[in-house]
């Protein structure tokens, strides 16, 4: 299917603007006449509405459509820029200022390569081509609309609608690829858009119930998302608290184990010293009488020597008795963690729970609709 512009033929020219009597009549005959030009507006532009040079497209203030002697028109501003270009390269090739300020070159036409003596002020005084003004209000001033053309037959619009083949046909069509007895039925498109325009228009009003649906929905599933996280940073408030009161119970059983195991090898140390001071107290008692006996026998008192010496076997029968050297049997202290179990217990602790709250998300989608 081809689409070309189709301008709508309805002037209606300005009365400031100067035209010729060519103009005028076609003002008057679009005054009286109402016709469709059909044309390809990108080849109508490029070929009578831009400049040869930059393509851009003619204006009457900037960018306005100067005419050569060779019938060739071009925008002043590049016909200036390639005026000022010839004069510098001629200024570079006679290595002086041969040509001055505005002064007289020969310049050729940039499509025909015809050459015309100018200056500056010539350039800028070229007549404007009133042909392309002409054209530029004759766009402005109309209307334009597509008109869709069959790929089949050259040119020929598409004028009429193949019912079971739901599809636009020209008149060629009818006659040649859809015709009545072979199952087609075909209407006049004007006809197909007045008998189908309600149920297209039924079927765009439920795709903009279904948007409008869709919308609210992804507002609402929007609202959810933004209470997910809510939830989320909820969730992970709790858990951090739980665990800072684990960790501060942990760190409290840390303490009492160490006040529990301080408190046991203070008192077996407190005992071992007492039964070191008590053996220190006994070694002092037995050299005492030892140094005593050891005077008694020097000086040979039989009786202060047995009455030492019966003290002496009257205190070997009460012996202090020290069961790590004697009994072989020595207090350790131990610590039982229970790691393992309570390593278990960790890995288990806690539980996060997905519970389904449908009656919360029906009242958020009605709060939307």
């Amino acid at each position: 299917m081809e689409s070309l512009l189709a301008y709508k033929w309805c002037l209606n020219l300005e009365p400031s603007v100067k035209v010729d009597s060519q103009a005028l009549q076609l003002e008057q005959l679009a005054a009286g006449i109402r016709r469709s030009i059909v044309l390809d507006e990108e080849v109508f532009e490029e070929t009578f509405l831009r400049c040869m040079i930059c393509r851009d497209r003619y204006e009457e203030s900037v960018k306005v459509p100067k005419i050569l002697p060779c019938h060739h028109s071009f925008c002043l501003p590049c016909l200036m820029q390639l005026y000022h270009s010839e004069c510098a390269q001629r200024n570079s090739l006679t290595h002086s200022r041969a040509v001055g300020v505005g002064g007289t070159i020969t310049f050729q036409c940039p499509s025909c390569r015809n050459s015309f003596m100018t200056s500056e002020s010539h350039v800028v005084q070229l007549p404007t081509d009133h042909r392309v003004v002409q054209l530029l209000d004759f766009v402005r001033h109309t209307n334009t609309y597509t008109v869709n053309f069959c790929s089949k037959h050259h040119l020929q619009p598409l004028n009429f609608f193949c019912e079971p083949c739901i599809k636009p046909v020209c008149r060629d069509c009818t006659v040649l690829d859809h015709k009545d007895r072979h199952g087609h039925y075909v209407m006049d498109v004007n006809e197909a858009l007045k008998k189908y325009r309600p149920v297209i228009e039924s079927a765009v009003s439920n795709m903009e119930n279904e948007a409008t649906s869709l919308k609210s929905k992804s507002e609402t599933l929007e609202d959810l998302v933004r209470c997910k996280d809510t939830n989320n940073d909820t969730i992970k408030k709790e858990i951090k608290d739980v665990f800072v009161v684990l960790r501060n119970a942990l760190e409290n059983r840390e303490q009492d184990l160490i006040e529990i195991a301080n408190q046991n090898v203070s008192r077996e140390k407190q005992r071992i010293i007492q039964i070191m001071d008590k053996m220190e107290e006994r070694q002092m008692v037995i050299k005492e009488e030892c140094s005593k006996l050891r005077e008694a026998l020097s000086d040979s008192n039989i009786e202060e020597m047995f009455n030492l010496h019966e003290n002496l076997k009257a205190k070997a029968k009460n012996p202090i008795h020290v069961r790590e050297i004697d009994d072989g049997l020595q207090t350790n202290l131990s610590f039982h963690s229970n790691i393992d179990f309570l390593l278990e217990q960790i890995d288990n602790y806690g539980k996060i729970e997905a519970q389904v709250t449908i009656n919360n998300i029906s009242k958020m989608s009605k709060s939307h609709t």
